[in-house]
């Protein structure tokens, strides 16, 4: 049986499956995109939920929702700022998981908005928004995958040496 070996001749680009450079690029520059606008946009939100220096957040809580937790407006906000930061952290450290989490706040965060009513500019643009944490997920599982096959194949390049 024959022995398949590796030669001076084989690099990187042989072991990592044809890409066009454009087409990585697009991956890598729409993944860093997303991923600092869901790290530092709930991270600023969340943190503004004690200050209300963007807007008064307590305005957003519904009735129905503050009756179902029993907490005041200003409560609730403060623990959605909580939440907030926690999922800010979460996209930093693992933007797979945490972009889906940050989508289903979202999510949370539209219901709680149409049983308030009004506010349909901000529902429409959270959805946006949840939708773009959903495809930073998405996006992420494609960055690791690029990062990975490119490692491996650098790791097979050295090994040859």
């Amino acid at each position: 049986m024959a022995t398949l070996t590796m030669n001076d001749s084989m690099r990187t680009k042989d072991l990592v499956p044809e890409r066009k450079a454009s087409e990585t690029s697009a991956v890598t520059t729409a993944y860093y995109c997303l991923y600092a606008a869901f790290v530092l946009v709930p991270l600023i939100m969340g943190v503004d939920k004690f200050f209300h220096v963007l807007t008064n957040w307590d305005q957003f809580a519904a009735p129905v929702v503050l009756r179902f937790t029993g907490l005041d407006a200003s409560s609730l906000m403060k623990l959605s700022g909580i939440i907030e930061i926690v999922a800010a952290i979460g996209v930093f450290a693992k933007p797979r998981w945490f972009g889906i989490i940050v989508s289903a706040w979202l999510v949370v965060i539209v219901l709680n908005l149409l049983l308030l009513g009004g506010f349909y500019d901000v529902i429409v643009r959270d959805l946006s928004l949840a939708l773009g944490a959903f495809a930073l997920s998405k996006l992420a599982i494609a960055h690791e995958s690029l990062h990975n096959l490119a490692a491996r194949g650098a790791q097979k390049e050295i090994a040859m040496y």
